[in-house]
């Protein structure tokens, strides 16, 4: 697949548990990259609007193209310090 440049903006759903967010929780956040994900299941995501998936999710890994915006559900900066704390 050849790189394109990716903008924009996404409200995305949890798939699996992560140090951010629960499966379910929703959050808003933005793409901005030029390079493209390879098939690494499990996905963190799911882009609500869309049947796509994002990210990469596994124990206490998160890696996204997706940049959350944390006012969009509070509730992860107060897991991210939960599990930095565990």
């Amino acid at each position: 697949m050849l790189n394109q440049l990716v903008l924009d903006y996404h409200e995305v759903g949890g798939l699996a548990a992560s140090p951010l967010a629960k499966r379910g929780w929703r959050a808003k956040g933005h793409e901005f990259h030029y390079s493209a994900r390879e098939a690494l299941p499990p996905a963190a995501w799911r882009l609500v609007e869309g049947e796509g998936l994002e990210g990469y999710a596994a124990g206490r890994v998160l890696a996204s193209y997706v940049h959350l915006y944390f006012p969009s559900q509070p509730r992860l900066a107060q897991r991210f310090v939960q599990e930095a704390l565990a």
